[in-house]
């Protein structure tokens, strides 16, 4: 009756939680804690922590006109562990010609983790193009990457009309690694993107709008599994 009760208890939770607990010997719910079965719990512990990794994930819309040329693109940021993932797509009309030249992010906590950085830019179709864009750190946006040639290296709508065969296109994705820490996203400055192609001498930017926030799944994931192992100590004890 206890069991079957505890089972009734543990049933809204995910499958998997099922499986990790399955693997513990049915007398789990009755008295006493033998060594074995203090074990199957810091195993699902263990997973549990593992499955749930997590992760902040921003998304910005880039809208702005210059030189009567309308420029749009969305930029999404994503920091999981010490990795930081930058995806970049260009979504300006196809009869114009406008591309990403350039853009910035800042980081909290970026001079102590700057040393032993690493990074790659794959442009559609995964074509690396690295070595036509180089690393530039401004003020508050330490993280500035340029393409060398704004209108050779930069990164276009596939649908752009002017393409030659040298052009790149998006979806590009950027990606930078950092061996002495976690990457924190400075949510006071917000992302930038510099504008080429556009018949100025200068290189303008435009400063991101926030339109996605991180949703909390892994979170709640999380803390549905330490709730689960709460309900298994109980019923343990």
């Amino acid at each position: 009756m206890e069991n079957d009760q505890a089972a009734r208890q543990l049933a809204p939770f995910p499958l998997w939680y099922g499986a990790c607990l399955s693997t513990a010997p049915r007398e789990i719910f009755e008295g006493g804690v033998p060594l074995n079965k203090l074990i199957t719990v810091v195993v699902c512990v263990f997973f549990i922590m593992g499955t749930a990794q997590v992760s902040d994930a921003l998304t910005y819309q880039f809208d702005e006109e210059f030189n009567s040329t309308p420029f749009q693109a969305t930029m999404e940021l994503i920091v999981s562990n010490n990795k930081l993932t930058i995806k970049l797509q260009n979504t300006s009309l196809e009869s114009a010609g406008p591309a990403i030249s350039g853009f910035g992010v800042s980081l909290l906590n970026y001079p102590s983790i700057y040393s032993g950085m690493t990074w790659t830019l794959l442009a559609a179709d995964d074509k690396d193009v690295s070595a036509r864009w180089y690393k530039y750190g401004v003020s508050n946006y330490q993280l500035n990457f340029y393409a060398i040639s704004a209108v050779l290296d930069g990164l276009y709508n596939p649908k752009y009309k002017g393409l030659t065969s040298d052009d790149r296109t998006t979806p590009a994705l950027f990606t930078a690694e950092f061996k002495l820490g976690t990457p924190e996203l400075n949510e006071n400055f917000t992302p930038i993107i510099y504008v080429g192609n556009i018949g100025l001498t200068n290189t303008p930017y435009v400063t991101g709008r926030l339109v996605a926030a991180p949703e909390p799944g892994t979170l709640l994931l999380l803390g549905l599994g330490l709730i689960g192992i709460g309900i298994i100590m109980r019923e343990m004890l």
